[in-house]
């Protein structure tokens, strides 16, 4: 089964993918630490970051109207769980956020809420 996202919806799944991929050095910080368990994690993570790149296009800015992720829909799932997972902790969690960080972590959250709905055991929503 396949998922589309439009172009502003890829964009903005981009941008935070970005983020989650900066945190690529906190995995050589870990290995160092003894913490391994947690470094594998790390790097599964990163591993589902990059193959939602390949599907999405690896350019800052989409040039396709429709993109369409046909990653199994366990890896979708898992993929976009997370996504949101740490969106919602980003609105919730206690300091200032500037309003452009706030506004991208909420529509990140309704783009894997919509995605999580698509799959397959998930509450599709009318076609409005």
């Amino acid at each position: 089964m396949g998922i589309f996202l439009v172009g502003s919806q890829r964009d903005e799944v981009y941008q935070y993918l970005l983020v989650d991929i900066g945190a690529v050095a906190d995995l050589t910080t870990l290995i160092r630490g003894g913490e391994l368990h947690l470094a594998r994690r790390l790097r599964v993570r990163f591993e589902e970051d990059m193959r939602l790149l390949d599907q999405i296009g690896w350019e800052p800015r989409g040039r396709k109207e429709v993109y369409a992720i046909t990653l199994a829909s366990d890896e979708i799932r898992g993929i976009f769980r997370r996504l949101l997972g740490r969106a919602l902790q980003l609105i919730d969690e206690p300091g200032a956020k500037s309003a452009p960080v706030l506004k991208q972590a909420a529509s990140v959250a309704e783009i894997a809420s919509i995605v999580l709905n698509e799959l397959p055991g998930g509450t599709r929503r009318p076609v409005s």
